[in-house]
């Protein structure tokens, strides 16, 4: 059987087709993961009881490539790792679930509050239940796994399903043959 997702090697194409290529091949990825490794049923993330983790309100329906796969709702499911947030800047953490259900997070990059999180790269084998971005105002440092996430002067935002910024762009002109 075809694979739809191949295409040919880069260097059997002329440079004017390169750049062209490479981007096709990223929305191709991009594709492929969010139809093999996705979420079939919003979570209903938010604040854990252990208020410095993060919990899902309902079962949660996904596959791993391809595969189906359900989760509970679980309290205190995801706790936030990586580098400590100075104050006013922000870090956005995909929570995310593997084939067995174990919960671990992805962070973006730390930016200034008023700039643009950069989100990391799809992981591999996981399905991004949702995400929480962490902005740090004129507080102390927050610390993840540590500091609660409706402490003083933090701000969180919680989204479930895949956050639009990591989907490839809509084509933006019609290919003529």
């Amino acid at each position: 059987m075809p694979n739809a997702f191949a295409y040919p090697h880069p260097q059997s194409l002329p440079n004017v087709l390169k750049e062209a290529h490479n981007e096709m091949r990223a929305t191709s990825v991009a594709l492929r993961n969010a139809l093999l490794h996705r979420v079939l049923s919003d979570g209903g993330v938010g604040i854990g009881t252990t208020a410095s983790k993060a919990r899902s309100n309902a079962t949660i329906l996904y596959t791993i490539n391809g595969e189906f796969k359900s989760k509970s709702g679980t309290d205190d499911l995801w706790t936030l790792t990586g580098a400590v947030i100075p104050a006013g800047q922000k870090r956005t953490y995909l929570l995310l679930l593997d084939t067995s259900g174990a919960a671990t997070v992805a962070a973006s990059d730390t930016v200034l509050a008023a700039g643009t999180v950069t989100l990391p790269a799809w992981p591999a084998d996981k399905a991004i239940v949702g995400s929480v971005t962490v902005s740090n105002g004129s507080g102390s440092n927050f610390t993840p796994g540590t500091t609660a996430l409706n402490a003083a002067s933090i701000t969180t935002t919680y989204f479930d399903g895949v956050p639009a910024a990591m989907l490839p762009a809509a084509p933006t002109e019609d290919v003529e043959s």
